[in-house]
């Protein structure tokens, strides 16, 4: 686990000159976990939106514990918020970000409930998840740049930026891409804006009116969605004539 000094000042210099508050910035060339890194960071007292960088995962994670394949040229980072709200659904709200951080590179991507951003085609492209520890929420974002072949059970699957525009990208660069989005939608977040991003969410997902069914450890719910919740991010889901308010599980277009 090296770290690398030249990446860390790229990052440093650009939220500088951003204007943009972080606490420390560490690069390095090959970690375990960046979420781990993260979280055992914020134990020896790494500042709030510390950000941990790594070229390489070699046990990354995504949902329900699923290895993300985590090979060189991805892009793989978390985030230390030790200035938390626990009813904010920062998965959400960082998959917003990598939305439109690839918009911004001219990639039409959409959003899938409940923190994935796939591409048009509905392969996936870039997965995110939140977890929270007593002082502590850690946001962790792997994106899929650089990688032009996945093993075969991921090939119809998933896709990358390589495959979808041509173009190969620094995973620093994209990092600075997606902090420049991320970091205003967490302070309107912070600030009392989670019903207009979640409102702005709904929309850029085309949820509305879609039958689904959400697979999850309490069982199948199936019905048409009317939307999701304005502040928890909730699916809201007309099923048995009642709205339902689905707080995770596997999301499936029917």
């Amino acid at each position: 686990m090296k770290r690398l000094a030249a990446d860390e000042e790229k990052v440093k210099a650009f939220a500088e000159g951003r204007g943009f508050p972080v606490g420390s910035v560490f690069c390095f060339d090959r970690v375990d976990s960046t979420m781990d890194v993260a979280f055992h960071l914020y134990e020896q007292g790494a500042g709030n939106r510390s950000i941990v960088l790594s070229r390489e995962q070699k046990r990354g994670r995504g949902r329900f514990g699923k290895r993300w394949i985590s090979t060189t040229g991805g892009l793989y980072v978390s985030i230390v918020l030790r200035v938390f709200d626990s009813e904010i659904p920062y998965s959400m709200i960082a998959s917003y970000g990598v939305y439109r951080a690839l918009h911004k590179l001219h990639l039409r991507v959409t959003l899938k409930w409940i923190n994935d951003v796939l591409s048009q085609e509905g392969r996936k492209i870039a997965g995110v998840l939140s977890e929270e520890r007593e002082g502590c929420t850690a946001i962790g974002v792997g994106v899929n740049l650089n990688t032009d072949r996945f093993p075969p059970e991921l090939e119809g699957s998933a896709t990358s930026y390589v495959l979808e525009t041509g173009k190969t990208i620094d995973p620093v660069d994209f990092l600075c891409h997606l902090l420049e989005e991320l970091f205003p939608l967490l302070d309107r977040a912070h600030g009392g804006e989670i019903e207009q991003l979640m409102e702005a969410w709904e929309r850029e997902a085309s949820l509305r009116g879609r039958m689904v069914r959400v697979v999850g450890d309490c069982g199948e719910v199936r019905g048409v969605v009317t939307g999701i919740h304005r502040r928890t991010g909730a699916l809201l889901v007309a099923a048995d004539n009642l709205i339902q308010e689905v707080y995770g599980g596997n999301l499936i277009y029917c």
